[in-house]
């Protein structure tokens, strides 16, 4: 019995360890396509969870290093509309307050296996006053933390 258990233990921590090791390597959020405003205090980044299981949820985005984002929504839409980028945000243009938990949880999985893109798209509109030139994205996936650094 003592020799199942520990078999069991082990395979279970080598499992975890891999898929740890795994997402470290291979991290579930990217980035698509970045747009802004010719001064860059306007940006949109298209963001895509990369794997099957569970939601990417943002905890934190910070610009230009340690700033938080002067405004800041997530705004979802159907990959043939695409989105809108303004320096001002309002409900018309999908946008959704990054504090609402809906609007939190990106949902969008892209196999790249698959021919065709997600059917929903999430982009990340960020306004600042003053040109943006990084972006730091904190999040969680099944538990684990991670940061997703975009440079303009």
């Amino acid at each position: 019995m003592k020799k199942v258990l520990k078999s069991a233990s082990f395979f279970i921590i080598l499992f975890f360890s891999i898929l740890s090791l795994y997402l470290q390597f291979s991290p579930p959020l990217s980035h698509g396509f970045v747009g802004s405003t010719m001064d860059k205090e306007s940006v949109i980044v298209s963001l895509v969870n990369n794997n099957i299981l569970g939601k990417v949820r943002i905890t934190n985005v910070k610009v230009n290093g340690e700033e938080p984002p002067v405004k800041m929504m997530m705004q979802v839409s159907h990959k043939d509309k695409g989105f809108s980028i303004s320096d001002s945000y309002e409900e018309a243009y999908g946008m959704n307050n990054i504090s609402d938990s809906s609007a939190r949880h990106v949902r969008t999985i892209f196999l790249s296996s698959q021919k065709s893109q997600p059917e929903k798209i999430y982009g990340l509109s960020i306004s600042q006053g003053k040109p943006i030139n990084r972006i730091e994205v904190s999040y969680r996936y099944l538990g684990l933390s991670f940061v997703k650094t975009i440079s303009l």
